[in-house]
């Protein structure tokens, strides 16, 4: 068995992940991103850690995706070098826009000589282990993958705009839909005026934001008034 043969599966082309990194030479890092403070990287580091790759081998960003300027993917380009290996969950974490997402890939795989695992898309998986002829499939399927997303973006962003633009020519109000006034909001409105309460705890009783709670007394009193300039 040829080393090109380890690493493949389908017809010989595509690299087998777990093998990827079981017999890489070099060091095997993880490279994590979520897009918000909220967000927890905990489902990228259990594929992680189920491949193989080591805690202190991975590299965390909580940052959007649309660049390359982020701290802990920076602090890996730096590390990574011939023969290591990059284990990704999807190809989004690696970066979202696309142009800059495969310009990173060509640096990676041509410049730097590191190997790539795609947990969510092994067909994805580049390396020098695929053969000349591997390398060249990973390419081109990168490049449909990039293709396809590019499309699905768009595709979301015209139906936005249709649905937007249908919205307004029926006269529909854009945005979430107001709550219901509850009727324990005149109990409150009346302990509010009377100073009994103030905006923060009645809202907090009511179960709803102090902006809501402000903005139906202020809708509240524009009815009223208006009330008595009609009588």
């Amino acid at each position: 068995m040829t080393k090109t043969e380890q690493f493949t599966d389908i017809g010989g082309l595509f690299a087998k992940s777990r093998e990827m990194v079981e017999m890489c030479r070099g060091t095997v890092y993880g490279y994590l991103r979520v897009s918000t403070q909220a967000q927890s990287h905990e489902r990228q580091v259990e594929a992680m850690r189920e491949l193989g790759v080591l805690n202190e081998n991975m590299f965390f960003d909580k940052q959007s995706g649309k660049d390359f300027d982020r701290p802990g993917y920076n602090s890996m380009l730096e590390l990574l070098k011939t023969g290591d290996l990059l284990v990704i969950k999807s190809l989004d974490r690696l970066g979202r826009n696309t142009a800059e997402a495969k310009e990173q890939w060509r640096i990676l795989t041509k410049e730097k000589h590191v190997s790539i695992v795609v947990i969510d898309t092994p067909v994805l998986n580049a390396g020098k282990e695929l053969g000349p002829l591997g390398e060249a499939v990973s390419d081109i399927i990168l490049t449909i993958f990039s293709l396809i997303a590019d499309f699905d973006r768009f595709s979301i962003i015209q139906r936005t705009q249709e649905g937007i633009l249908n919205s307004v020519k029926r006269g529909t109000k854009l945005g979430r839909k107001p709550l219901p006034v509850p009727d324990e909001f005149y109990i409150y409105r009346e302990k509010y005026i009377k100073k009994e309460i103030s905006q923060r705890l009645a809202a907090k009783e009511l179960g709803i934001a102090r902006g809501t709670f402000a903005k139906w007394l202020r809708e509240l009193d524009e009815e009223e008034n208006l009330a008595v300039k009609n009588s």
